[in-house]
């Protein structure tokens, strides 16, 4: 019953004018700059992030493949966009897919991430490094791969 009374004494304060809300006894201004003051940490929280994933473009990742490398390469594209080609040794995780598929994961090894845009991989690649792997994006995606493609397998 407390509860009603509070949101219909918040509903009156608030139809008498903004002015009025802001100054009475339910609008608590701490609160109300804390959470913008964590708002703003989160999001520079998040920009220092994203500047801390380590980034492949198309052109060093196509060389590393000529050259030899052995890379860990996840496509985490969708099933009907892989349908067009994967970069050779790709393994497909979808997106929606990777949290329930950590245990192919070694925290020990590193992983570049591929997707259409660069944009999936990229927050598939922070969520792994905030889970305490070892990540790289490749920037620019499938869009700008101009190396071989082959089916899935």
């Amino acid at each position: 019953m407390g509860l009603i009374l509070s949101v219909n004494r918040f509903k009156s304060a608030f139809r008498r004018g903004p002015s009025l809300f802001f100054e009475s006894d339910f609008f608590d201004w701490e609160t109300w700059f804390g959470i913008i003051v964590m708002n703003e940490l989160n999001v520079e929280r998040k920009l220092r992030r994203m500047d801390s994933i380590k980034t492949i473009s198309t052109d060093e990742l196509e060389q590393k493949l000529k050259n030899g490398e052995d890379l860990l390469l996840v496509d985490v594209r969708e099933d009907e966009e892989v349908e067009e080609g994967m970069i050779p040794g790709a393994k497909h995780i979808k997106m929606g897919e990777i949290p329930e598929s950590l245990d192919q994961f070694d925290k020990d090894k590193e992983y570049i991430f591929i997707c259409r845009s660069g944009n999936r991989s990229g927050n598939v690649a922070h969520y792994l490094q905030e889970q305490g792997y070892k990540v790289v994006n490749m920037e620019g995606g499938m869009m700008n791969w101009a190396g071989d493609t082959a089916a899935k397998k």
